[in-house]
């Protein structure tokens, strides 16, 4: 490895090594699986942008959404539009592709205080934590939102290293700030902040938060944002929506003592160091003193203000009331880059990896094993063959050269080898098991069968609800009793929603006919009607199919 890293065409040898596994672990049936948790709130407005041209204000079942701003559904809704296709796979494009755009960064961003080993291990870093294994194959705000984050935090900290004018260190992070505002809200300023502060505190620089330049970007990165804001503010203010403020007023509802569940909070706390394995067991090594010598001694001062603004930044998220396990994992990119340095610098580990090679030859045997029992259980064809034979290969390699894999780059490769391998493996042998128990695309393709093709489906006042996505177009959303014109034919509604709408007399000019009844999850019963102009009859006795 050491000897690869020295070549002249190292840089590009890492970039096809660290591209190659973010394929492996993200690409893998990244549209294999239906719309999962809070996907389809990211996902629903962008079919509305489509669909009337109005990208200021998102939309969820025909009324504003503003808990959150709309860069998340611009993105999808720019995939829609370029892949031509309105898929999982197309509306999670954007999230693998933040996550590669982040470790490209990485590689390629210039400066000497990153070697090329140190750039290689916080790329695997992050492309391997458990949490951005889990939210990076997401439409989710999570995988964005991190990635922006340490997008801005790498630029000024390499912008910094290189002694460069404040101008690029301030301006250079401005528009992944800008981004992250239309994003999430201000909330990445914290994270951005923190590690800033820290490092200006240790050079004792802390002057330069007053110059032009700095004050410059503030009014960029607030700017942006704040144009949408007010266009959003001007499109929907009849409608309510507060272009995001209601998000902070949630999360500033969940801080009041009366409202802290403090067993949750205690869970969650845990759950924030759990979903940072396997790295955050490493990340003690930022304080032991015989590894920071291997940092030279000008960069130490900024290393130091670096380890502790990801340290604050994760404690205080962390142990906030009302807190949640994925708040504090914006820190993720600062500290895949923290932990690049130190070990990039390091031509071996304390115990020369021992530990290290013992768990992943551990981990090769398992991964051999599996994918021979999911070749015995599953009939794939070649690939899963293919799989097991470099799982063995690999696991023979490691234990027969176990005395070559002793520097922190040669075992950071491994182990981004490793989780490839076990990521393929959940798309050949879980996603197809898991694809059985789905319950939105069964629910669309009953309501697609029922509605003749090219008939528009309307749906009455439905809020969130995923499922929707997978319903085939034309379909339409009707927000007020007043909109059941005569041309409505077909309706879905909400069971307490059509009785009351029974009792109001909103179906005087129609005559209307269950077709279809199904509930749906914990958001209870949905009836699927046929409307006929006529006059008003009770439905209690029409066939329900």
């Amino acid at each position: 490895m050491i000897e690869i890293l020295n070549r002249k065409s190292a840089h590009l040898a890492v970039f096809l090594f660290v591209f190659l596994i973010w394929v492996g672990i993200y690409l893998p049936a990244l549209g294999g699986q239906e719309l999962k948790g809070e996907e389809g709130r990211r996902i629903l407005p962008a079919v509305t942008m489509l669909k009337t041209g109005n990208w200021v204000v998102p939309y969820i079942g025909g009324v504003p959404y503003d808990k959150k701003p709309p860069m998340i559904n611009w993105l999808v809704a720019a995939s829609f539009a370029m892949t031509d296709a309105h898929n999982e796979w197309s509306a999670r494009l954007p999230s693998v592709l933040s996550i590669l755009a982040f470790v490209c960064l990485v590689v390629w961003v210039p400066g000497m205080w990153l070697s090329l080993a140190g750039r290689l291990v916080a790329c695997v870093v992050f492309l391997t934590t458990v949490a951005m294994v889990e939210k990076g194959r997401l439409i989710e705000i999570e995988a964005l939102y991190i990635t922006l984050t340490g997008m801005a935090v790498f630029c000024w900290l390499a912008t910094w290293m290189r002694d460069s004018s404040s101008w690029w260190l301030w301006l250079t992070p401005v528009p992944f700030l800008a981004a992250g505002m239309l994003t999430k809200g201000p909330v990445i300023l914290f994270f951005y902040y923190v590690a800033v502060i820290c490092i200006l505190a240790y050079a004792r620089r802390m002057r330069c938060l007053l110059s032009m330049p700095h004050i410059l970007s503030i009014v960029l990165y607030v700017g942006l944002p704040a144009i949408w804001a007010y266009l959003a503010w001007r499109q929907a203010a009849d409608a309510g929506t507060g272009a995001g403020m209601s998000g902070v007023a949630e999360l500033v509802g969940r801080m009041m003592p009366w409202r802290i569940d403090w067993g949750r909070w205690a869970k969650n706390v845990f759950k924030s160091l759990f979903i940072l394995l396997p790295w955050i067991l490493l990340v003690p090594m930022l304080w032991q003193r015989r590894c920071i010598e291997h940092v030279p001694e000008e960069h130490r001062p900024t290393f130091r203000g670096g380890r502790l603004g990801l340290l604050l930044g994760f404690v205080i998220v962390t142990l906030m009331p009302g807190n949640s396990s994925r708040y504090a994992l914006p820190v993720l990119g600062l500290g895949s880059v923290m932990l690049g340095w130190l070990l990039g610098a390091m031509p071996q580990l304390p115990d020369r990896g021992r530990g290290w090679r013992i768990a992943l030859l551990i981990g090769f045997l398992l991964a051999s094993l599996s994918v021979l029992g999911g070749l015995v259980a599953v009939n794939h064809g070649l690939w899963p063959a293919v799989v097991a034979v470099v799982a063995i290969c690999l696991a023979t390699l490691v234990w027969r050269e176990r005395g070559r894999f002793e520097s922190p780059a040669a075992l950071a490769a491994l182990t981004a080898v490793l989780v490839a391998i076990l990521m393929l493996q959940y798309a050949l042998f879980v996603v197809p098991t898991v694809r059985k128990g789905e319950v939105r695309r069964p629910i669309a393709g009953e309501i697609n069968a029922l509605v003749p093709e090219g008939e528009t489906l309307y749906v009455f006042d439905p809020g969130y609800q995923a499922f929707l996505f997978y319903v085939q177009e034309p379909m339409e959303y009707v927000v007020g009793p007043d909109q059941l014109d005569r041309d409505v034919r077909y309706l879905l509604i909400r069971d307490e929603a059509y009785a009351e709408l029974t009792e109001s007399g909103a179906f005087l000019s129609h005559s209307p006919t269950i077709r279809h009844r199904f509930t749906y999850r914990h958001k209870g019963e949905f009836l699927l009607l046929e409307l006929k102009p006529g006059a008003n009859r009770s439905a209690a006795g029409d066939a329900e199919t």
